[in-house]
């Protein structure tokens, strides 16, 4: 689509809409550059004022008339303006095609009718009145040209809304839909603008239309009519996985070869929707990319069968992301400061706080101010950044970022769904998982191991060589055994670009139950809360979809057991044997509550070294 030019009018009290709608384009851009598209936005702010030979509002209109879409934005009235921007639109549109027009009406929800919600001004204003009748006789109007009235109720769902739209216009392309509108709205645009002459309305806030001396009022209508949607339909993953694989074809050879090569010329613009053809082979190169924990989530987010379902878990997969970025630099500075002893920031350290002494699991709001405090650290040239790609996610570090608005955003749904009931639309939560989940693209270049048991081989008269058993997160169920000349962690699950060797050992923070049990399969656990009082962790089972599904979930309790097995290896470490037999008997009761213990202590020292008491 190259440069699309887009004029947005409003009157001066939506100007928070305007803000909200200029860093929607800013966030969309920085998605759709690798398109090589760029939504240039033209709107009354961004003129000089200068001292021009003609009228300002000449010079908008001028403008106006260059632009590919215009969006009207309208509330309590229809400025005089805003109107006459809107009726310049369309006969540019009758003569040339362009520019579509999009037209919002907002309604807040809680308002009765547009008529109860105002800027201060009160209902007895004879001109206010007179204004919101205006609206709704031009809206009648406005219905000979086919339209829909589309309310919106908020800057996120008018944000929602017009995304929808753009997402139909990069389908069809916009010669193609340009050309259907001119065809079937000819008579009815025609009928429209020679009708205007006929209005007889009151207020200054009519509009003059360009070259007439009457005036009409204009309500809120979508020129365009808006796409038909379900919220209760199954998610259908089309726009998420086309964007995965093309943030993917960067870092992965059978994304780029799919699409280059897989995909025929005839089908580049509509691949994902063919589901019998191209999308299920597009799903299982994501899912195999991210050999890890971020396979098994995108596996579950496409297997989600319907609305909830799919808000749930995607939301599971953005925390549990969160917690994976946060585990790695938090496991890596607790490496790394042994040695440099580096001063933590007061924010850091608040942070910190908050998730070793989390009775509750923390929001996804925090997993995402914990993970920039934790970068802003790493930048520090005497750090080793375990993941250095992760840098890009939060920008120049000043203000919000597209990754952190995402974060906070879904967020909010969750918030909002715990208070009402309510959540967003399939489309709207499927948008917000795919910025999130395409900015995190880099980690394909990562992989993730369980360590299941590492033993030793020497032989006579050959040098003493280990055997490292280990599970590959996300590819396969059964354990890898290699011959190694040193050693490595048991019992942990370690993320690595190159050589696991040279990984990062996540343990305490994230656990393989069954390493710990010494059982074959795998079962992924992450550290979700510390009750102090109580004294126990709690660790959250991955393979889980539903917040409410605490069926596999770990906890390890400081207890009386816990405290016996204390004893016993301190007696025992004060022996020269150091015989444990008897943990190993009655099916390796007390083996397992010895690694139970592990995992409580290896926490405490963590938390200890961060947070002194």
């Amino acid at each position: 689509m190259g440069t699309v030019k887009i004029f947005i009018a409003s009157s001066a009290e939506l100007e928070k809409d305007r803000k909200a709608f200029r860093e929607l384009l800013s966030e969309e851009n920085d998605k759709l550059h690798y398109k090589g598209v760029y939504l240039e936005l033209v709107q009354w702010e961004c003129f000089p004022d200068s001292v021009s030979k003609t009228s300002k509002q000449d010079d908008y209109n001028e403008a106006l008339k260059t632009c590919d879409l215009v969006i009207c934005l309208f509330y309590t009235k229809a400025g005089k303006y805003t109107q006459q921007e809107f009726d310049t639109a369309l006969k540019q549109f009758s003569k040339k095609g362009a520019p579509l027009i999009y037209t919002y009406f907002k309604e807040p929800e809680g308002a009765e009718t547009q008529a109860s919600v105002t800027n201060d001004v009160q209902v007895e204003d004879a001109v206010e009145l007179q204004s919101r009748q205006d609206l709704v006789k031009f809206k009648e109007r406005l219905a000979g040209l086919g339209h829909f009235v589309t309310k919106y109720t908020s800057t996120d769902n008018l944000k929602l809304k017009f995304l929808q739209q753009l997402d139909f216009l990069q389908d069809k392309g916009f010669e193609k839909l340009q050309g259907d509108l001119i065809k079937d709205t000819r008579e009815a645009v025609t009928n429209y603008i020679n009708n205007i002459n006929n209005a007889n309305v009151l207020g200054d806030n009519n509009t003059v239309v360009q070259g007439e001396n009457n005036t009409v009022t204009i309500t809120h209508t979508t020129y365009i009519n808006p796409i038909a949607r379900n919220p209760n339909k199954k998610p259908t993953n089309y726009f998420l996985c086309r964007s995965l694989m093309e943030a993917l074809k960067e870092y992965n050879t059978r994304a780029e070869r799919f699409l280059d090569s897989t995909v025929d010329d005839s089908d580049k613009d509509t691949w994902q929707n063919q589901e019998d053809n191209y999308l299920p082979k597009a799903k299982t190169i994501i899912n195999e990319s991210f050999a890890s924990i971020m396979g098994d989530f995108i596996f579950n987010v496409c297997g989600s069968g319907n609305q909830k379902d799919y808000f749930d878990v995607t939301l599971l997969t953005t925390k549990r992301m969160l917690q994976l970025l946060c585990y790695t630099y938090i496991s890596s500075l607790w490496d790394q400061q042994k040695d440099l002893k580096q001063p933590l920031s007061p924010e850091l350290l608040k942070y910190l706080n908050k998730i070793f002494y989390a009775g509750i699991e923390q929001n996804i709001s925090l997993y995402a101010d914990l993970l920039k405090s934790l970068l802003i650290l790493f930048q520090e040239p005497k750090f080793n950044n375990p993941i250095p790609e992760s840098i890009s996610l939060f920008g120049n570090f000043s203000g919000d970022s597209t990754f952190m608005s995402t974060c906070k955003k879904l967020d909010d749904y969750r918030t909002q769904y715990v208070k009402d009931q309510t959540m967003p639309e399939v489309e709207e939560i499927e948008k917000q998982l795919t910025s999130f989940l395409v900015s995190l693209a880099f980690m394909a270049k990562y992989k993730m191991i369980s360590i299941k048991n590492i033993g030793y081989e020497a032989l006579r008269n050959n040098p003493a060589q280990y055997v490292h058993a280990y599970n590959t997160l996300g590819v396969n169920k059964s354990p890898i055994y290699k011959l190694q000349d040193s050693p490595i962690n048991n019992d942990s699950v370690v993320l690595f670009k190159d050589k696991y060797e040279n990984g990062i050992n996540l343990f305490p923070f994230i656990i393989d139950m069954n390493a710990l049990k010494d059982q074959k399969e795998v079962k992924i656990c992450f550290y979700a809360s510390y009750d102090e009082n109580d004294k126990a962790l709690t660790y959250y089972d991955t393979d889980k979809t539903s917040p409410k599904d605490n069926s596999g979930d770990v906890k390890i309790e400081f207890n009386k057991e816990l405290i016996s097995i204390q004893n016993d290896l301190k007696q025992i470490n004060s022996t020269v044997e150091r015989e444990i037999t008897d943990f190993k008997e009655d099916n390796g009761k007390k083996y397992q509550l010895m690694k139970m213990y592990e995992v409580y202590t290896t926490f405490e020292e963590a938390k200890q070294s961060f947070l002194p008491d």
